[in-house]
């Protein structure tokens, strides 16, 4: 399957801001998901608010009349709630 084609999963980091966790320990998600992740560097001094828009912003341009998936670890679920 093309990954268009596949429901859209954005993992969201914690903290640390590294895209390590849902690549490495759940690979077979790929087969089933369009899998992609936010990365944010650690010198980026965003708001809250700021980041919850940007997940926004991300998801209206990539969804494409697909479902959408949000995963979060730590403070990326926090921000995958908001």
């Amino acid at each position: 399957d093309h990954p268009s084609a596949k429901p859209l999963l954005l993992y969201l980091p914690g903290f640390d801001g590294t895209l390590v966790a849902p690549f490495l320990q759940f690979p077979e998600l790929g087969t089933v998901f369009d899998v992609r992740g936010m990365l944010v560097e650690m010198s980026d001094r965003s708001t809250f608010a700021e980041l919850v828009e940007g997940v926004l912003e991300y998801l209206e341009k990539e969804r494409r009349g697909r479902e959408v998936y949000l995963a979060g670890e730590s403070f990326g679920g926090i921000l995958a709630c908001a």
